[in-house]
């Protein structure tokens, strides 16, 4: 077996992007039929099992025929489940036919040249779908671009495999990306964190708050007068009263 994926580049990179927030729903076209078999060797609760090449489910989307056989049997011969797909609507809706019928794929392996759907829009529509959007997603392709790799990572990509690369770079990048969080538990962690970050800014502000009232309290019960030092302390107030009714994004 040829042991590089080769596309007509000289390098071999591999680019590991943040994850980021879900988009917005996506209205959806008709789609081109997939295939899932399920199998009692790979358990469909993903909660509960340690993902490994063993009982991993793969499907990989590419429209190069020659491609997606060596990235099936470099997979088959490691023990991982792997089905196929020629571009991004057929890769659509093998994901949601496998959830349908309780066979949730764990990764995809995801070209972003492709005739009909391109990768990009894959990716948008797949998390914009709450059945499917928490998949792992790995890109293999041509294009090294700086837009592209900022695209995936917006849409929360797990590694960014510049092509040709040899199968033992793609079975590294696989294996990195199943040891990761899947992107629903990303978001959650995500969320908690700016959870955390909303509630001590709150504190803040109330701390600061109680302490501008206590300065105003003191002027009006004293009946100072209102002098530069207590107008700070009012104009304090205003900014801080702002910025607790702030809308939080």
């Amino acid at each position: 077996m040829n042991d590089q994926l080769d596309d007509g580049q000289d390098s071999v990179q591999t680019m590991d992007p943040d994850s980021a927030a879900p988009q917005d729903d996506v209205k959806e076209g008709d789609s081109s039929s997939g295939n899932a078999t399920d199998d009692e060797n790979h358990p469909s609760n993903d909660s509960e099992k340690t993902l490994t090449l063993e009982n991993a489910r793969v499907l990989v989307v590419e429209d190069s025929a020659p491609i997606r056989m060596l990235v099936k049997k470099t997979l088959e011969m490691r023990g991982t489940t792997v089905d196929e797909a020629a571009n991004g609507r057929e890769g659509l809706d093998t994901l949601r036919k496998g959830c349908s019928r309780d066979f949730r794929y764990d990764l995809v392996v995801l070209d972003l040249m492709m005739p009909g759907m391109g990768g990009l829009e894959m990716l948008q529509h797949l998390r914009a779908d709450q059945e499917i959007r928490g998949t792992r997603v790995i890109v293999v392709t041509a294009k090294n671009s700086r837009a592209d790799i900022l695209q995936c990572a917006k849409f929360g990509v797990a590694n960014y495999l510049l092509k040709p690369f040899t199968t033992q770079t793609l079975v590294d990048a696989i294996e990195k990306a199943l040891q990761k969080p899947d992107y629903d538990t990303v978001l959650q962690e995500r969320r908690k964190r700016g959870v955390a970050i909303s509630i001590g800014k709150a504190e803040e502000i109330h701390e600061k708050l109680v302490d501008a009232v206590e300065k105003a309290t003191e002027y009006f019960l004293e009946k100072k007068p209102v002098d530069d030092d207590m107008l700070g302390v009012m104009k304090n107030l205003v900014l801080l009263m702002e910025d607790a009714m702030k809308p939080k994004a």
